[in-house]
């Protein structure tokens, strides 16, 4: 939250004790992001687009345990799906 910018290639990892469905929302987050929901085996189950300030919770499709934030479209520039 308040960054003003996120260098290249570099994100955030979310690790939770189990899976579950999570949510995220982008209060008083200034730059647009994307973010992955990855399962217990490491494989990306979901991938949203996220628009600053935006408080609509983000929610993920099947169970999760991990998510990474990065600049908005890294893993569509990167070839991850």
């Amino acid at each position: 939250m308040y960054r003003e910018k996120l260098e290249k290639d570099s994100g955030m990892i979310f690790v939770y004790d189990k899976e579950n469905y999570y949510a995220f929302w982008m209060k008083n987050t200034n730059i647009p992001l994307s973010i992955a929901f990855l399962n217990k085996d490491k494989i990306i189950v979901d991938i949203h687009n996220l628009i600053p300030h935006d408080e609509t919770p983000v929610v993920t499709k099947t169970k999760a345990i991990y998510a990474i934030e990065m600049n908005q479209h890294w893993f569509k520039q990167n070839n991850i799906t």
